[in-house]
């Protein structure tokens, strides 16, 4: 199904998974939210529904850039309440 083939693509060439890299995603993201709005508005609800599978995607990569940089930096992620219950296969990495 299009679901399935829906995976994270980089938004660059100089994508190199880095914190800023995955800033960038998120805000990006929040943008492709805005224009999925206008999409539903329009009444094209398959466009809307796989827009919204690419947001899905970007977001979890993104997260989980910044959820990795975290650990990696010794920050204790239960201190921030995040929810660390994620399935890095989720991503099609």
């Amino acid at each position: 199904t299009s679901a399935n083939a829906i995976e994270f693509v980089p938004a660059s060439p100089y994508f190199t998974g880095t914190y800023g890299d995955a800033i960038d995603i998120l805000h990006a993201q929040r943008i492709a939210c805005d224009n999925i709005e206008d999409v539903i508005t329009r009444g094209d609800l398959n466009e809307a529904g796989f827009k919204l599978m690419q947001v899905s995607s970007q977001t979890r990569m993104g997260g989980k850039i910044i959820l990795d940089e975290w650990q990696m930096q010794g920050i204790p992620l239960q201190t921030m309440n995040v929810n660390t219950n994620r399935n890095d296969n989720a991503v099609g990495t």
